[in-house]
């Protein structure tokens, strides 16, 4: 909460902010928009001005796209300027760079923002002093996306972020890398100046000798300060993917790994290889779509996971995040495997957290709704929360089920769920448990009996449930 001093402080700014929201005149804005070339409307451009005076953390400007215009971004840094409660800035930049780079250098320099995100479509017409703004700036946060970027530029880019002495977190975002490119790229990696603790890359086309440049160039030498790595919609495929795997096995500094949508048999390849990566703490798999021929067998994901738990030493992962790796084919058999390495009995993971595919979803839609596909994902969940009760590590059990726990869950479910919440230790459950109500309305009495349960929550909007209990007790 804030002291008087900052309300009486940030009611002057809003007050002063209102007063800038007015200086927006007519005459202004037909300068405006000859000068930018650009499409805007007046009342766009003052709803604008108006949305930067009254933001109380986070601005962006990246949509509608004509706000993608140095024109009016060097126009509204002076508006930005004024409110120092923005402290995350997310804007795009499309065309007019030049303006557009001197406005983003000038609120980079601001003193209240400390977290940006730029997606600009050409990186080459930055200016040399962009990246001295960027060296400097005190961000601790800081994400560039981009389709094209002289290989100059990408050089400038990786030194203003080595010596940067305040990032810690960097997103990076392309099509494609050059051939000097990707080596410039890798030094923001293996400098031991660099501060970066977290990085998340997305490359559109990675090709494979660029993975051996970012794994034996970067990986292999990164500095003790990355920890976080997130390598989302890469298309490294199969060997990309099995190279990138066996370079983390031997990284000891790297303990927090995200990964997902990296191409054609990228998910085979990983777990293949994911038993021996010792070092992984916490793994987020957030793989959306797997096409038939990719599938990923569930025994496959389930031996991944009983080769970490049976290695003392490899066995650090505290955190899992899985989709639900079943398919029409998956055997009743695999659908057990997997539920036993979920419930390892040497497991240390204390967070479990677990999603559909966007094929689940397509399966139960109302048009294609397959009665012994939800059956067999039932069964799957009748058997985790069985077997989980018995878990001495679980704290926390997230399920998402994006609106079709009332196709996927039973009573058999209900019941489990129910067996569930009386043996465990968790203190923490996100779960449609409304739905699970309606199968079993005693889950209702069992949760004053859970004494270690702190919280409980289900995005379910449907609570005829709880109306029906007012309605019979009162």
């Amino acid at each position: 909460f804030s002291s008087k001093n900052n309300l009486s402080t940030n009611k002057h700014n809003m007050t002063a902010n209102t007063n800038n929201c007015k200086e927006l005149q007519q005459e202004e804005f037909v300068a405006i928009k000859s000068v930018s070339s650009s499409s805007i409307r007046f009342d766009q451009l003052k709803n604008a001005i108006d949305r930067v005076n009254r933001c109380r953390s986070r601005l962006q400007l990246r949509f509608p796209i004509v706000f993608r215009c140095g024109v009016l971004l060097q126009f509204l840094t002076r508006f930005i300027k004024c409110n120092t409660n923005i402290v995350h800035f997310c804007c795009g930049l499309s065309e007019n760079y030049a303006p557009g780079f001197y406005a983003l250098a000038e609120i980079m320099q601001l003193p209240h923002i400390t977290r940006c995100h730029f997606r600009i479509d050409n990186l080459s017409y930055a200016t040399p002093s962009f990246f001295d703004m960027l060296a400097t700036a005190q961000l601790s946060e800081f994400s560039m996306k981009f389709d094209e970027c002289s290989d100059e530029n990408m050089q400038l880019l990786s030194r203003a972020l080595i010596e940067n002495e305040h990032l810690q977190k960097f997103t990076f975002a392309c099509q494609s890398f050059s051939d000097a490119g990707i080596r410039y790229f890798t030094q923001i990696i293996s400098n031991p100046r660099s501060n970066i603790h977290s990085l998340a890359l997305s490359v559109d086309d990675m090709k494979s000798e660029h993975v051996d440049i970012l794994c034996d160039e970067g990986f292999k030498r990164s500095s003790a300060m990355l920890t976080d790595l997130d390598i989302e919609d890469c298309k490294m495929g199969e060997i990309g993917m099995a190279k990138l795997t066996q370079t983390l096995s031997s990284c000891s500094n790297i303990k927090h790994l995200t990964i997902g949508n990296n191409g054609s048999y990228a998910m085979r390849a990983f777990f293949k290889n994911f038993g021996d990566m010792q070092y992984i703490e916490k793994l987020i798999c957030n793989e959306s779509q797997i096409i038939n021929y990719e599938k990923v067998d569930l025994n496959l994901v389930a031996l991944a996971l009983e080769r970490t738990f049976d290695k003392p030493q490899f066995n650090r992962l505290s955190k899992l995040q899985l989709p639900l790796f079943i398919f029409h084919d998956t055997s009743d058999e695999w659908l057990q495997l997997f539920v036993n390495a979920l419930c390892h009995p040497n497991s240390r993971v204390r967070v479990l957290q677990i999603f559909p595919l966007f094929e689940h979803l397509d399966r139960i839609s109302m048009l294609l709704r397959d009665a012994m596909y939800c059956s067999k994902i039932a069964h799957f969940f009748k058997l985790l929360f069985h077997n989980l009760s018995s878990s001495k590590c679980l704290q926390k059990l997230y399920i998402e089920l994006i609106g079709s726990e009332s196709f996927l869950f039973n009573e058999s479910v209900a019941n489990a769920f129910m067996y569930f919440l009386q043996h465990s230790h968790v203190n923490e459950i996100y779960v449609p448990f409304c739905c699970l109500i309606d199968y079993n309305a005693r889950i209702l009495d069992t949760f004053q009996h859970c004494k270690r349960l702190i919280s409980i929550r289900d995005d379910t909007m449907d609570y005829h449930w709880l109306e029906e209990r007012y309605n019979t007790d009162s």
